[in-house]
């Protein structure tokens, strides 16, 4: 029954002559001043069920629904030289987008029909697109079996553009576990659907393979913001700097493992310290969930090398392994001053390994020589933990225990 309403909704939305076309002949500047207008209408005490029903459908019109025009109200340019010039309502985009999704995510047609028309050609950003993408994936979740069944209605570029800005993102392989678990459950609903997801899905993953700048390339960048020493960033130089960090702890231990030959003849090792104390902590323009998934990656599978054979002769290796466990010590302190401040965020992308990939996470966590000097470090966070999770917290129970038995050796 509930299927047959969404069907005839539909159709109803299809006979009304609405289309992905921009939604009025405003311009710019009088969409922005129509949308500021009825949003403070809106937001008045006591307002008459009539009123209130006029003015959500005057929202519903003045919100944008192509991504261009989405941007241009909400977004954020970049320009060369690490110059960017905010949209006119950059800095109250949450706003809008929150009162919009609070106002309509009721009524399916109308609000999965402009999340769709959103979604075409649309590129992962931070701020304001960042917030359109969460509402999209929080929508697909909450309904996948309407949802696609809303979506089987359009054609497959439609569907192709909605599933690769659905996946978008700075590192869409760390969504691979979204990616199979939602497959499987779409596949059961509408194979076609889910065939075209993956198709999305493949080729955003090869885009970024085929655009990923080379570690020599990211090393590189990484030289020329220490060069500079600022404690500040712009947003494109936050956005170079968080691209060119490790992706994992393989990469981590090729970035600060061994002394880089540069034009002018010196050879120095990257600074973990600026990077991860002085950087890190104060980057605004990256969004918070994508930071955490970065860092969790890295600290997967993480170590201190201290079983990695050396010859006593041979001084650059020393020198190298030295540098590369004070580097780990100071990214491992990073991550739990991040880690602990961020517990609702880290629990969210925690939830997307599988048991043996969280141990190993936690196991870098709390790994010392004296992990026993965690212990109240540890009850405290456990306790934060599983007020968000109890699976994680449980699992980083787990894994403090064994390192604390001393049955699990150093490193792995």
């Amino acid at each position: 029954m509930k299927n047959f309403i969404v069907i005839v909704l539909f159709g109803m939305f299809m006979s009304s002559g609405i289309s992905f076309a921009q939604n009025n002949n405003l311009s710019l500047e009088a969409q922005v001043d129509s949308l500021i207008s009825v949003k403070e209408f809106l937001e008045k005490e006591n307002l008459s069920c009539e009123d209130k029903n006029r003015y959500s459908n005057l929202y519903y019109k003045y919100f944008p629904l192509t991504f261009n025009r989405f941007n241009s109200i909400f977004g954020y340019a970049d320009f060369p030289g690490g110059i960017g010039e905010a949209s006119p309502l950059y800095n109250e985009s949450m706003e809008y987008i929150d009162l919009f999704a609070e106002i309509f995510y009721q009524n399916h047609v109308l609000y999965w029909s402009r999340l769709i028309s959103l979604a075409q050609g649309a590129q992962w950003d931070a701020d304001a697109v960042n917030i359109l993408q969460d509402y999209i994936q929080l929508t697909v979740n909450g309904n996948a079996k309407d949802f696609c069944l809303f979506l089987s209605f359009f054609n497959d570029k439609v569907v192709s553009d909605f599933w690769h800005f659905y996946f978008d993102g700075p590192h869409p392989e760390n969504q691979s576990n979204d990616f199979k678990n939602l497959h499987i459950k779409i596949n059961k609903l509408k194979p076609k659907i889910a065939e075209l997801m993956k198709q999305s899905y493949e080729k955003l993953l090869s885009e970024k393979c085929i655009s990923s700048e080379s570690i020599t390339k990211r090393v590189s960048t990484l030289f020329q913001i220490e060069i500079e020493q600022n404690y500040v960033l712009s947003k494109i130089d936050e956005e170079r700097f968080f691209l060119a960090l490790p992706n994992n702890f393989d990469e981590f231990i090729s970035f600060y493992g061994r002394r880089y030959q540069l034009k002018d003849g010196r050879r120095l090792f990257l600074s973990p310290d600026y990077h991860y104390f002085t950087l890190l902590p104060n980057l605004y323009y990256i969004d918070k969930k994508h930071l955490t998934e970065k860092l969790v990656q890295i600290s997967l599978n993480g170590n201190f090398n201290e079983n990695r054979q050396i010859s006593s002769m041979d001084l650059d290796s020393v020198s190298f392994l030295s540098n590369l466990i004070d580097a780990t010590a100071v990214f491992q302190r990073s991550i739990q001053l991040h880690f602990a401040s961020n517990v609702a965020t880290t629990c969210q992308i925690l939830n997307n390994l599988d048991d043996n990939e969280v141990l190993s996470f936690w196991h870098f966590y709390f790994y010392s020589p004296h992990p026993e000097n965690y212990r109240e470090d540890f009850e405290e966070l456990q306790n934060r933990f599983m007020k968000y999770d109890k699976r994680i917290a449980q699992l980083m129970k787990q894994s403090y225990e064994k390192l604390l038995s001393g049955h699990d050796g150093h490193g792995h």
